[in-house]
Order: C-alpha cells, then sequence, then structure tokens
C-alpha cells in the first residue's frame, strides 16, 4: 500500500437520511394552539398601542382647544346662540307647557 488508508464502513457521501419522528395530533394540536394564542397576543397588543396612540392624539386636541383662546363677540352685539336639540325645542314650540293651579 501505498500509506493512504482506505476507511471501512460506509461512505459518508451517502449517509441514510433518518426518519422523522411521527408527531403525535394531540401535540400537533397543541402547537396550533399556541401558535393561535400568540398570534391573538400580538393582535390584542397592537390594538392596546393604537388605542393608546389615539388616546395621546384626543388628549393633545383638548389640550390645544383649551389653550388657544376663545373667539369674543363683538362688543356692543350679543349672539346668543340656540340651545339644546333643535328637534326638542321645536317639539316644545309647537306644545307649550300648560300650567294649572
Amino acid at each position: 500500500m501505498s500509506g493512504t488508508r482506505r476507511r471501512s464502513g460506509r461512505s459518508r457521501r451517502y449517509v441514510e437520511e433518518e426518519e422523522e419522528p411521527e408527531i403525535d395530533p394531540e401535540v400537533n394540536l397543541l402547537i396550533q394552539m399556541l401558535q393561535q394564542q400568540q398570534a391573538m397576543h400580538r393582535q390584542y397588543w397592537e390594538q392596546q398601542a393604537q388605542a393608546e396612540r389615539h388616546h395621546r392624539e384626543m388628549i393633545h386636541i383638548l389640550q390645544k382647544q383649551r389653550v388657544q383662546p376663545q373667539p369674543q363677540p363683538e362688543q356692543g352685539v350679543q349672539l346668543q346662540a340656540p340651545r339644546g336639540n333643535p328637534i326638542f325645542r321645536e317639539f316644545c314650540r309647537m306644545n307649550p307647557p300648560t300650567f294649572e293651579g
């Protein structure tokens, strides 16, 4: 022999593929349930973050409205804006209260 040793046994190039162990259907179902729960959990936190952003925007808008001075009506002319629901005002106009006594 010329100094090279020959390997005994099978060649490494043709290693048999290991068989995958069969997965128990109950374990598979459990994995699916866990993945679904994780997805729902992620969705919940995304909704919470969106609600928090919306809340901050609303607070910011309300604070801006508070800081801005309200327009003052001209001196001498006092406009009185109608108050209440217009439908209710019309009802009261058409059906005035009667007092007995």
